[in-house]
């Protein structure tokens, strides 16, 4: 769900693209909150995770009792399973960045990793197996 204090002037630009089950989508947009609910969660869950690359702007927010601030150059890790609330912000500027929502059934990567954990600042634990 998103939201603006601008609904009036609220713009975005963004294009997806499918990659084999993997989605890339570059976008541009005016400030706005993403909201993701447990009824929402409960209607439709992709359980993906994405993976925000911000180029322009900032991202604050939070997960239960986990919040995040990610700023330009940074990257912010969400699980499509998780209620959240993050607000891209940043004034009046458009933010810039680049998402990618990876199923995370084709990543090798333990619960314990991404679950509640919606920023990483360390690499993942090497995979193991093929």
């Amino acid at each position: 769900m998103l939201s603006s204090d601008e609904p009036d002037t609220f713009q975005a630009h963004q294009r997806l693209l499918d990659l084999n089950g993997v989605l890339l989508w570059p976008s541009v947009f005016r400030p706005v909150v993403f909201t993701r609910t447990r009824p929402l969660i409960r209607g439709s869950d992709p359980e993906n995770l994405h993976l925000t690359l911000i180029f322009r702007g900032r991202l604050d927010g939070g997960f239960g009792r986990t919040s995040i601030d990610v700023g330009a150059n940074e990257i912010s890790v969400i699980d499509s399973s998780t209620p959240f609330s993050i607000r891209a912000c940043g004034g009046h500027v458009e933010q810039h960045g680049i998402g990618l929502e990876v199923p995370r059934a084709r990543l090798p990567l333990p619960r314990s990793w991404w679950a509640g954990s919606p920023e990483r600042s360390s690499p993942p634990p090497p995979a193991t197996g093929r």
